[in-house]
């Protein structure tokens, strides 16, 4: 080590515990914003048996992940309360997987939010059996992230769900179903 001269010697240390009090000076310090998007609460005043859809969806546990579920989904749910398609559990049984992937509506959303390309079949298959799968699933709005999903996505979803657009916050839109 090369040797200081004692004035710089305790420059030095004063710098440096300045740097650490400025550090550890308990000020509180937003990393996230805890922020919920006021679009939530159009979906909160729906009735008790509405569900969610958000875009991209998925599936997602600790080992293996189906489709592009992101954890700001059930954040968001803590203020509209109501149920959400996709999620995430510490383990999901391959045969619950496999149930999702044998909906050709879940399969083909899956892959979309991955974003893979769907066939020319397995589109049409979306297009004809998306309306029984909004009734049987009782989907009443589709939230869509436009920062994770891709415009071809929003745009066949929209016409696969007949989807009317309320309001949009931000990188989020809101849609209803008709």
């Amino acid at each position: 080590l090369v040797r200081r001269h004692p004035q710089q010697r305790r420059t030095l240390l004063y710098a440096a515990g300045l740097l650490l009090a400025a550090e550890l000076l308990p000020v509180p310090r937003t990393l996230y914003s805890a922020e919920i998007p006021p679009l939530y609460q159009t979906v909160a005043a729906a009735p008790p048996q509405t569900v969610l859809l958000e875009i991209p969806t998925g599936v997602r546990d600790g080992v293996s992940n189906l489709g592009d579920f992101s954890a700001s989904t059930e954040f968001n749910q803590t203020s509209h309360g109501k149920t959400v398609i996709g999620g995430f559990l510490s383990r999901i049984a391959r045969r619950r997987v496999e149930d999702v992937l044998a909906s050709p509506v879940n399969r083909a959303l899956a892959m979309l939010s991955e974003q893979k390309t769907l066939t020319v079949d397995e589109e049409a298959a979306l297009l004809q059996q998306a309306p029984a799968f909004i009734r049987e699933k009782r989907i009443g709005f589709v939230v869509v992230d436009r920062t994770r999903a891709s415009q071809a996505f929003e745009a066949l979803v929209v016409q696969a769900f007949r989807l009317r657009q309320l309001q949009m916050d931000g990188s989020f839109v809101l849609y209803s179903v008709r």
